[in-house]
């Protein structure tokens, strides 16, 4: 009776860690309006495919399969990039780089020797350009991956990601968790921030200059100074598994997935959530796709909105009755609000990131200085 049960508590056991979810789901968007990628699980009932690549012309509402991926390991189907030109994709599957002009429907092999792991896919706002990581270097293309180039000898982008100006480069390391900029596309390379190091989290461009959005756990943080100072959006219960930037100045979509493997019977269903902000990841309006069909749901986080996470400004004396300093990262743009949301003051810090603010004309009371989307509050008194 014992080694009966101690069997039985054995598969009850094996059959929950085959259980997990497992799959690496990723979203990317190309510059046609509504037109999404998605690689998730299937969401049929008793399905037996894996992960299929999905293209959505509607923002996430119907999904349309384009490419399958058999088997219970889908690692290897998620790593893709969308073109700047629309229908243009690109996938590293076994340590090899191929190219679609079908929208994912067909592939072409390019070539052979990129490291799975660490090797994320990013694609920039001209066609046919694209960087990946074939380790120890940071290699580059400008003909849809016919030929690889490589911008660094001994340097590695764990997760490069193509910014918004030419030439706009970011990645960071997961060993030191350092974050780097390069104003030359990977040619030279500035240590601008960092991260807990051993995360391995997607950096997605925004939509201005300098502006960077990094997957970090149950929430986003957001920077718009080239990674120098991070703000956290709202925190969600959503597990975010990817995200990336809409076509407008705010806008941003996240994807959310779950799936099971049966050791009997192989894959038994799953659900893919597309969610989709207009704030900055403040809030996000999700479907959510399983056998049962489409469900509606909004998300909206726990915690203050637009809190420095990792560089907060400084300011001496706070309280104050006649003049404040803020210490910020130079040459930036600083603006200063009553808690009616007038703007009361703006300038720019100096080339030491100082701001010197001596007020006139104004009543006592609560002030917010606003940086990027960072805001802090300052207390004057008279």
């Amino acid at each position: 009776m014992k080694i009966k049960t101690n069997i039985l508590f054995i598969l009850a056991l094996f059959a929950v860690l085959c259980s997990a979810p497992i799959t690496e789901a990723r979203i990317a968007k190309d510059r046609t309006p509504g037109e999404l990628y998605i690689v998730g699980p299937d969401t049929s009932v008793d399905s037996l495919s894996g992960c299929y690549l999905y293209f959505s012309p509607d923002a996430g509402t119907t999904l349309v399969v384009k490419d399958s991926f058999p088997g219970h390991d889908t690692y290897y189907c998620s790593e893709f990039a969308a073109d700047y030109t629309t229908g243009i994709l690109y996938k590293i599957s076994t340590e090899s780089l191929y190219y679609s002009d079908d929208f994912g429907s067909s592939w072409v092999f390019r070539m052979s020797g990129l490291a799975d792991y660490y090797s994320d896919l990013s694609s920039s706002r001209i066609s046919g350009e694209l960087f990946t990581t074939v380790i120890p270097r940071l290699v580059k293309s400008l003909d849809y991956g016919v030929t690889l180039d490589s911008l660094t000898d001994s340097f590695i982008y764990h997760y490069p990601c193509a910014g918004v100006r030419e030439n706009e480069l970011y990645g960071f390391r997961i060993d030191t968790g350092e974050l780097y900029y390069s104003f030359n596309g990977g040619d030279s390379n500035l240590v601008v921030s960092s991260l807990p190091p051993g995360i391995v989290q997607p950096m997605r461009r925004g939509h201005r200059p300098g502006e960077i959005y990094i997957l970090s756990g149950d929430s986003i943080i957001h920077s718009c100074d080239h990674c120098s100072i991070f703000t956290r959006m709202n925190s969600f219960s959503a597990d975010f598994r990817d995200i990336t930037p809409g076509l407008e100045a705010g806008e941003l979509y996240a994807i959310e997935d779950f799936s099971y493997w049966d050791y009997m019977t192989g894959y038994t269903g799953g659900w893919i959530q597309i969610c989709f902000s207009e704030d900055y990841g403040e809030s996000f309006t999700c479907l959510k796709h399983s056998a049962d069909g489409i469900a509606y749901d909004t998300l909206t986080g726990i915690e203050e909105i637009s809190r420095p996470e990792y560089r907060e400004l400084e300011i001496y004396p706070n309280p104050f009755n006649s003049y404040c300093r803020i210490l910020s990262i130079p040459n930036v743009n600083l603006e200063i609000f009553n808690l009616r949301g007038q703007l009361i003051k703006s300038g720019e810090t100096n080339n030491w990131g100082i701001y010197n603010w001596c007020p006139k004309d104004v009543p006592a009371g609560v002030y917010l200085a606003k940086i990027c989307d960072g805001f802090v509050k300052l207390t004057y008194l008279k």
